[in-house]
């Protein structure tokens, strides 16, 4: 067995440090031929033996460089055989129009079906790990990004060394000067492409514009935005933690699909925490890898938590509405018409009948007594009318702007319905689903709330109608 090489032994070091790779592992190592993956590929192959790591090289071939893109495919084939280890090539073909249909910059798609890729090989070979090339310089980089484009902690952490659970990142402790150094002392070359020069992409104008002014105020810059990235990811993590535990305090319902907060138990918590809580709900409600960024969370802030009970706002899918005290998540269609009005067109009532609402899934039960027995006063789940109050055909439906009924106890006084549902605190998100049972004459009955002073059984009553709203047992 050959003595490592300090570069190696730098590899072996992150590897312990993070918890990258265990003895044994199956790993997926991402080849594009270029330095930094080859020097990945190569250290690791140096390392296997002691490891007894099961190593497979993957090189994607999207087809954008014409000969150069066979050239890196024949390329890395050879490398597998300098290395002794196995070398699968793939071709993921990506064209400008397919990027602009997933409406994803050309190198956001290729990246996309690149790990995509990547995890299909691993899952089909049994993988535990796939391993791809990023060195400190492409840390110094993306924090040098972020930061011109007002990142806070969670994105000046730059690029932690693992992602998820498989993907990780052995070389982040290495710059660029040590891979090429590494490569020469190995006697192994490697491929170069073009477009990493080309002004077009923000990365490259700061590797070869802004970097380098920056190095001549400290020579040390790649080593120190590193640590700094280190620093700020440990900060991160200590803030989602707490934020975290702030959101499970607050959360009067949290599942896959909805969440509701207390407004107030959310205003409690310092600032920090509210705009991290308002990303990871949103993150898990549109299932999302990543929580919105800054603007449209502090148009939340301002907006909705501190905006009129009612207000609303769409998120990344997600419409996020205040009602009186409570703050509820929910997914949305852009597309889709207004989804609280499905399924509650109004149906005719028949006397006797029994019927389902779809907007609570209660039963209601139609009913007559003639004579009028001697009967008890309403309340919220059965009412008693007057029968020759009103006339026919019955409907049940939902609330309209307009909607009016004279409120049992109220002596007859008329009030909207819009009023009577903001009085009794109700969501606006849930008055579609009340039913109201309406004659030509007016709304008899508020389901579940109030029935209409006008029909109200009296001493005088003959023939009553009762109606009754009940729950299925489940």
């Amino acid at each position: 067995m050959r003595v490592l090489l300090p570069f190696e032994r730098t590899v072996e070091s992150t590897i312990y440090k993070h918890h990258l790779l265990q003895q044994g592992d199956r790993v997926v190592a991402a080849l594009s031929g270029g330095p930094d993956s080859t020097a990945m590929v190569a250290a690791l192959a140096a390392l296997g033996s002691m490891w007894e790591w099961e190593l497979l090289g993957v090189h994607l071939n999207y087809g954008l460089r014409g000969k150069d893109s066979e050239d890196d495919a024949a390329f890395v084939r050879r490398l597998g055989e300098v290395l002794n280890i196995e070398v699968h090539v793939m071709s993921v073909p990506v064209s400008k129009r397919a990027a602009q249909k997933a409406k994803r910059s050309l190198q956001d798609y290729a990246r996309f079906l690149r790990y995509t890729a990547l995890e299909e090989v691993a899952m089909d070979r049994g993988a535990h790990k796939i391993a791809v090339g990023h060195t400190a310089d492409d840390q110094a980089e993306t924090v040098v990004m972020r930061m011109l484009r007002g990142a806070g902690v969670g994105g000046l952490r730059g690029i932690p060394p693992v992602r998820g659970r498989t993907v990780v990142r052995p070389l982040l402790e290495v710059t660029r000067r040590d891979v090429l150094a590494y490569l020469r002392d190995r006697g192994l070359g490697y491929r170069v492409d073009a477009s990493n020069h080309e002004p077009l992409y923000l990365r490259n104008r700061i590797r070869h514009s802004v970097l380098p002014i920056l190095k001549e105020y400290n020579p040390n810059l790649v080593h120190v935005l590193s640590r700094q990235a280190d620093i700020l990811r440990e900060d991160d993590a200590y803030l989602e933690a707490l934020a975290r535990e702030a959101w499970h305090r607050m959360a009067r319902q949290s599942s896959g699909s909805s969440v509701v907060l207390d407004r107030q138990e959310f205003l409690a918590s310092p600032l920090p925490l509210r705009r991290r809580i308002l990303r990871m709900v949103i993150q898990q409600v549109a299932h999302l890898p990543y929580g919105p960024a800054f603007g449209p969370v502090e148009a939340l802030m301002t907006q909705v938590v501190s905006g009129p009970s009612g207000s609303m706002m769409r998120v990344e899918g997600v419409l996020v509405r205040r009602e009186y005290e409570a703050l509820q998540f929910e997914p949305c269609s852009e597309t889709r018409g207004d989804w609280r009005m499905e399924s509650l067109a109004a149906q005719e009532v028949r006397i006797p009948s029994r019927l389902q609402w779809p907007g609570t899934g209660e039963t209601l039960t139609v009913s007559i007594a003639s004579p009028a027995p001697p009967w008890e006063a309403s309340n919220r789940r059965k009412v008693w009318f007057d029968r020759a109050t009103f006339s026919e055909p019955l409907v049940i439906r939902a609330w309209r702007p307009g909607d009016y009924f004279c409120p049992f106890g109220m002596q007859g006084k008329r009030k909207k319905l819009q009023d009577f549902f903001s009085d009794a605190k109700i969501a606006s998100s849930e008055r579609h689903r009340i039913p109201l049972l309406v004659a030509p004459e007016g709304i008899l009955w508020v389901g579940g709330y109030r029935m209409d002073h006008r029909f109200r059984v009296t001493e005088m009553t003959r023939d009553v109608l009762i109606a009754e709203l009940t729950r299925e047992a489940s």
